[in-house]
Parts: C-alpha cells; sequence; structure tokens
C-alpha cells in the first residue's frame, strides 16, 4: 500500500523549489487518486477493526466489572436529577480527569497540577457514604477512550467502590442527559434551584454562562471568582467568601477543584451543586454549539 501511494505521489505531484521555498504542489494528474483513496480507506477500516478487537479482548473483563458496579450503583439519568430536584443534597461529579488525579501522581491537568493532598481530598470525597453529598459515577461509555481509561485505573478505582455505595450519574451535566430526556433534562435542573438564591462559583475570567434557558429562575445571584489555574490551592478562601454570601445554593463550575468544594460546602450545612459544563453541554446538544470541550475553557480578552 505505502509503495503504490509513493509511485502514485512521484508520477503525479511536481514541487518546485524557488528561493529555497517550495512553490504550492500542482496535482498533473489524478486518474489513479479515487481507487487510491478507496484502498487506503479499506486498510483504514480493516486496522480499526483489528484494534477494536485487541481493545475488547485487552479491557473486556474491567469493562464487565464497571459495568456490573453500573447497573446495581448507578442511578439511571431522570431518577439521578430528580433525585437532586426532591432533595437538599449537594453534588460532586467524577470523571476520566478525576480518576487520574485521584490514582495517578504522575497525572496533571494543564488547568490542574497534581498534589498529594489533592489525591486525599479527591479520594474522601469518592468514598464519601451520605445523604447529604451526592457522588456522580461517569456513564457507562465503550468506547476506546472509556475503555483505556478503565484497563489503566479499574484495578486501583475497583477497591474504592463500597458494595453499599450509592451513585447518581455524572453525565447528568453533560450532552448525554440532553440526549437522553431532551427537555424533561431542562425542567429537572431548573426545579433543582427554582427561586433559589445562588452563589456562582467558578474560575476568573471562565466562559460558563448562566443561559436563561437554564437558570432564569434563579433568584438574586452573586458570584465568588477563584483563580483560572490550580484552584485547589484556592479552595479555603473560596468556602470563607462563600460563607458570607448565605446563598440558598451553591452552583460550581471548577473542574475538579469543585468536585472538593461541594464537599468542603456541604460539611458547612451549605448546599452545593458542582455542575462543571452544563451551560455548554445544553447548547450543544438543544441549539447545534460545540461540545463543551471544544469550547475555550477561558474568556478572549476584548
Amino acid at each position: 500500500m505505502l509503495s503504490n501511494i509513493k509511485r502514485f505521489a512521484n508520477r503525479n505531484f511536481n514541487v518546485q523549489v524557488a528561493n529555497k521555498k517550495p512553490i504550492p504542489v500542482k496535482i498533473t494528474g489524478n486518474d489513479e487518486l479515487p481507487a487510491l483513496l478507496k484502498q487506503v480507506i479499506a486498510k483504514l477500516k480493516r486496522n480499526r477493526k483489528e484494534l477494536s478487537a485487541i481493545r475488547t479482548a485487552t479491557s473486556g473483563r474491567y469493562m464487565d466489572e464497571v459495568a456490573e458496579v453500573y447497573a446495581h450503583q448507578v442511578l439511571p439519568f431522570k431518577e439521578s436529577l430528580e433525585m437532586l430536584a426532591e432533595s437538599d443534597a449537594s453534588l460532586s461529579r467524577f470523571g476520566d480527569g478525576e480518576f487520574r488525579l485521584m490514582l495517578r501522581s504522575e497525572f496533571n491537568l494543564n488547568f490542574q497540577i497534581n498534589s498529594k493532598e489533592l489525591q486525599y481530598q479527591l479520594r474522601d470525597v469518592f468514598e464519601t457514604q451520605s445523604s447529604d453529598l451526592l457522588i456522580g459515577f461517569p456513564f457507562l461509555f465503550r468506547d476506546a477512550h472509556w475503555s483505556n481509561v478503565y484497563a489503566e485505573l479499574w484495578p486501583s478505582l475497583k477497591p474504592l467502590i463500597s458494595p453499599q455505595q450509592r451513585f447518581i450519574k455524572a453525565h447528568i451535566t453533560r450532552p448525554r442527559a440532553f440526549e437522553t430526556l431532551g427537555q424533561q433534562a431542562v425542567d429537572l435542573w431548573r426545579n433543582v434551584w427554582d427561586q433559589k438564591d445562588a452563589v456562582i462559583v467558578t474560575g476568573e475570567g471562565s466562559r460558563f454562562d448562566l443561559i436563561p434557558e437554564l437558570f432564569d429562575n434563579l433568584g438574586r445571584v452573586d458570584f465568588v471568582h477563584s483563580t483560572p489555574m490550580n484552584a485547589f490551592a484556592d479552595l479555603e478562601r473560596v468556602v470563607a467568601e462563600t460563607q458570607k454570601k448565605n446563598p440558598d445554593l451553591v452552583i460550581i463550575s471548577l473542574g475538579p477543584a469543585g468536585t472538593i468544594l461541594a464537599k468542603l460546602l456541604s460539611e458547612q450545612g451549605i448546599r452545593a451543586l458542582d455542575i462543571g459544563h452544563l451551560s455548554s453541554s445544553y447548547l450543544n446538544v438543544m441549539q447545534g454549539h460545540a461540545r463543551p470541550e471544544r469550547t475555550p475553557a477561558l474568556r478572549r480578552a476584548q
């Protein structure tokens, strides 16, 4: 296959150099190109199937064990949101980033460096069994990304999960919730904070938006801004500032630091919800905007 591509390129592409700079490539003939592209695509599809089979074989046992926990200990989307809407419980969510920070000391995010204290506090949150704090467990995806995540982390994560622990879906804040429940997800989220005075905790310059479709039924709204980078180191100050405002509810969009912050505030008797990219997730599914991870974390300077 590679030799065919080289022969085609040598015959059909002329690259000229002037003043030591290449002139844009000119195609002089392309009769063979469609057939060659079909061969390349077919080869890529075969490789993809082979890689998928290898991934399934190597991660299958782990994924089956995750599925067992997921089936018996994680509430469905609707029930997860109903529990939030009908209770005064706080919410801390875990995804692959939080799992890796918690279990891999060498792992860092570009906006959050790791530390032993961060790992300890994430683990403390994850192992919490309290009606005052709901823990979000990721949706069970069986794609290449999550197969790799669990192949790497499940042997370390599994011992931390008690058979008595009950989780809600962490992806109630992600596009999957709106893809699954549509407008019902919107209505349930709005019920959670209907007419409540809220403090929004997010990073300085964050693109988090209180979009009206989700948040225009809030009562009074105030903000506490943390640092855009390494917010975990700023949590003591954020807790103190938030306590002064005495809100009905705290809405958090602060990455892994938000997972920990929700527990810290809950312990102070303040209801706190770690909602992450909820606004971007709504806009992605309901209005066709980019997915949250493709949206810049910070606003551009005006």
